[in-house]
Parts: structure tokens; sequence; C-alpha cells
């Protein structure tokens, strides 16, 4: 079970809410890789999308 988030006391308003945005972020990215993890297709399309941003890096970074 995921641990408590920390509080955002002592933080001015607008850290805050950018805290609490992020946070709400990151709970909106888990459950999309959780639904994700669920169909296969969509597994698939995410080795092919990894696949290809690998290749497009390499070849777009290759001096590097």
């Amino acid at each position: 079970m995921p641990s408590a988030p920390p509080s955002d006391d002592g933080l001015a308003p607008e850290k805050a809410a950018l805290a609490a945005q992020l946070r709400a972020d990151l709970v909106r990215a888990t459950a999309m890789r959780a639904a994700a993890r669920q169909s296969a297709a969509d597994q698939a399309d995410r080795v092919r999308l990894r696949a290809f941003q690998a290749g497009r890096l390499a070849r777009t970074y290759a001096d590097l």
C-alpha cells in the first residue's frame, strides 16, 4: 500500500498548489500505466513506441 503523501504545511500557496497538481498527475499516470498493462495490444504499442523513440533519439543525437 502506498504511503500517505507529504503534507504541504509551510509551503507558499503557489508551491502547495503545484505539489498537489504533481501528486494528482502522478496518480493519473499510475492509473494509465496500470490500465495499459491490462491490454496486450496496448503493451505491444508501448514496446513499438519505445523502439521507435530509441531509434529516433539515437539518430538525432548520434554525435553525442
